[in-house]
């Protein structure tokens, strides 16, 4: 009778407290399935550490948040020093470039300066020669006398002289000078340069095809004929202009 008694409180201690433990149950379901995890704000699963559901990392709470934004604005504050020192090296880079072009162009003015200096006394110097009244004058061809026989007035030309198209000079030339030889007064200095100058310019033309010693050998004799009508031929030494 006793055990009987025992095993029927048993069941009913076993009976009520599962009673207790489903009536537990069902009310933490009833809860999940009034909340759900979508409608728990700020849950690992439901929006993750940057507010993106099923991602499990970031800020969870509202000092999460406030801590990530400081960590923001440090970094952006730092970034803003870093482009800040660049920049400022930047510049004075660019002074320094500055500065150097400055001082080059100085430089370069100076020379330039200086060279334009040294050309303007040159030019003087060359024009204080040119106009030096003082100097003695530039000496004139002469001719010898194996060039110019003073007794007879023969001329002995050159061969390069001796071509066609100077024979019309060179007959009336050494007419001019045999009349001299016999009576210097009948031939004047002009007759002669009147006939020397239109034959040194005729030769002229033959400047590129002749050897530049050659050219101005026989471009002296063609003037020492016209200085030598300077004189009457007689004086044994005769007296040239500037010689």
């Amino acid at each position: 009778m006793i055990r009987t008694t025992w095993f029927a409180a048993r069941a009913t201690y076993l009976a009520v407290g599962g009673l207790a433990s489903l009536a537990m149950l069902q009310q933490i379901a009833a809860q999940y399935i009034a909340v759900g995890p979508y409608h728990r704000p700020y849950t690992p699963y439901a929006y993750g550490d940057y507010g993106y559901p099923g991602y499990g990392w970031g800020a969870n709470t509202a000092a999460g948040a406030t801590a990530m934004g400081m960590g923001a604005m440090i970094q952006a504050q730092g970034a803003y020093n870093q482009m800040t020192a660049e920049a400022a090296k930047t510049a004075e880079e660019a002074k320094s470039l500055a500065l150097d072009n400055k001082l080059k162009s100085a430089e370069t003015y100076d020379k330039l300066r200086e060279l334009n200096r040294q050309y303007v006394a040159e030019k003087e110097a060359r024009e204080k020669a040119a106009y030096n009244y003082n100097a003695p004058p530039p000496k004139r061809p002469k001719l010898t006398p194996s060039q110019l026989d003073p007794v007879t007035g023969e001329i002995r030309w050159p061969p390069l002289l001796m071509q066609p198209q100077f024979q019309a000079y060179r007959d009336q030339l050494q007419a001019l000078f045999t009349l001299r030889a016999h009576d210097p007064s009948q031939v004047s200095y002009q007759q002669v340069t009147a006939l020397t100058m239109p034959m040194r310019n005729e030769y002229d033309k033959l400047h590129d095809t002749i050897p530049t010693n050659e050219f101005f050998a026989n471009r002296h004799f063609i003037e020492g004929i016209g200085e030598a009508a300077r004189y009457s031929g007689y004086e044994p030494h005769p007296p040239a202009a500037g010689g």
